[in-house]
């Protein structure tokens, strides 16, 4: 099978950010399929990008192993505010339809989403050269855009829309990460035997329970003895991180406590000039750091939080932190409802509390500290969960379904006829 794969924010294992997408081209890759992954020069958490001139940036194909990459030019500001990233997606947007529509035609695409622009103008060039895809869907846009308050103008709002319909009535197949993505494209009308639902996968041998690079990485940071509680990955608008500062406001008299938000995104700046305001001497933001860092990093954390804003699509996400925290043996304060919710009361993994209460926030982080057993109990409880629910292997197969299945499922191009 001859793969192309449309990811913006694409990255390897040397490059801050979720995997998903290179485990999943790793092992096609292996089992003999022909994978091209377009994407843009950096990463969501990497904005360094090559120097040189633009039109020697506009394509550049490389290699990561055995997958095949063509990085298109994207403006590199992404978190320089609104316009920053909006100039990111449609540079984006243009060069990787060019680069997609004068490429060899693969046998099926597969496009993820968000960014919905993207993952629209990917699908424009798919139905033109015929060729099936698949749409991943990991965030309803632009629901969520306007559900967060972002997203105001009556008219942008009915043209994306317009874009979301197009993607998923021309899509051979739709992936969804979640059942509350999956229950509100079939509420909206879109066929129940169209969309696959297909949970996020945890890479086992890559992210365990591992005490001892845990140790070396506290005495790195000075945390020998401090009770750590870490966030880890995006900090964004989403991600309503305002709550894990003010319980950090609430514990600042408790020497014991550190707190470490580890990753980048377009609140950073934002969330530094908040800590110094409240002179939070007890948390520390931390540079984005390799996905192949990230089992010492959640090693060395004694709790970890994982919290997104209060709006009811939220109800339906499952961010990928949290399985990540699980499979580290980490006990979990999740201000997240719904699905998020229901992993951690079913796994008895940690507790949960009201997505803006950071006064239980801080609460519970009290009583986690002040009782090692509980932690390790519940790390152990998490742990079998997410080994038990959510290997990757399962979920790579499952996407490796339903891509053969649109490959099948197409109808053979029409033959052109003689001049």
């Amino acid at each position: 099978m001859r793969l192309a794969i449309i990811y913006q924010f694409f990255q390897g294992e040397d490059e801050p950010g979720h995997s998903l997408t290179y485990n999943m081209s790793k092992r096609l890759t292996e089992k003999g399929d022909e994978v091209t992954v377009y994407c843009g020069e950096t990463g969501y958490m990497r904005s360094l990008a090559s120097k040189k001139p633009f039109w020697k940036r506009f394509i550049q194909r490389d290699k990561m192993g055995l997958i095949n990459l063509v990085r298109t030019y994207s403006y590199v500001g992404l978190h320089r505010g609104y316009l920053g990233r909006l100039l990111n997606f449609a540079t984006f947007c243009a060069s990787s339809s060019f680069a997609l529509f004068f490429s060899q035609k693969p046998d099926v695409a597969l496009i993820s989403s968000p960014p919905l622009f993207s993952a629209f103008s990917s699908s424009i060039v798919c139905w033109l050269r015929r060729i099936p895809y698949v749409i991943e869907v990991r965030d309803l846009w632009p629901d969520s855009l306007v559900q967060m308050d972002v997203l105001h103008n009556p008219l942008l709002i009915k043209i994306m829309y317009g874009m979301e319909r197009f993607i998923y009535n021309h899509a051979t197949g739709i992936i969804v990460l979640t059942k509350g993505i999956q229950d509100d494209l079939i509420k909206r009308g879109w066929s129940a035997d169209k969309i696959s639902f297909i949970h996020c996968g945890v890479d086992f041998d890559k992210l365990y329970p591992d005490p001892e690079s845990g140790l070396e990485l506290r005495r790195t940071h000075g945390w020998e003895d401090k009770k750590v509680v870490m966030y880890f990955g995006a900090l964004g608008e989403a991600n309503n991180l305002d709550v894990i500062l003010r319980a950090a406001s609430l514990l600042k008299e408790r020497n014991d406590i550190a707190f470490a938000l580890v990753g980048d995104g377009i609140r950073k700046n934002k969330l530094e000039e908040t800590a110094t305001e409240l002179g939070l001497k007890n948390l520390r933001i931390l540079p984005a750091i390799s996905k192949n860092l990230a089992r010492s990093y959640l090693n060395a954390a004694d709790i970890c939080a994982v919290t997104l804003l209060y709006i009811p699509i939220f109800a339906g996400a499952i961010p990928t932190k949290l399985i990540d925290y699980m499979s580290c043996g980490k006990p979990v304060l999740c201000g997240v409802l719904g699905e998020a919710k229901q992993i951690v009361d079913k796994s008895e993994c940690g507790y949960t509390f009201s997505p803006n209460d950071h006064e239980s926030l801080a609460s519970l982080i009290v009583k986690l500290a002040d009782s090692k057993n509980e932690c390790i109990e519940m790390g152990k409880k998490g742990y079998d969960h997410a080994k038990q629910y959510y290997s990757i292997e399962t979920m790579l197969s499952r996407v490796e379904q339903a891509l053969s299945n649109a490959v099948t499922e197409s109808p053979p191009a029409e033959p052109r006829k003689a001049a």
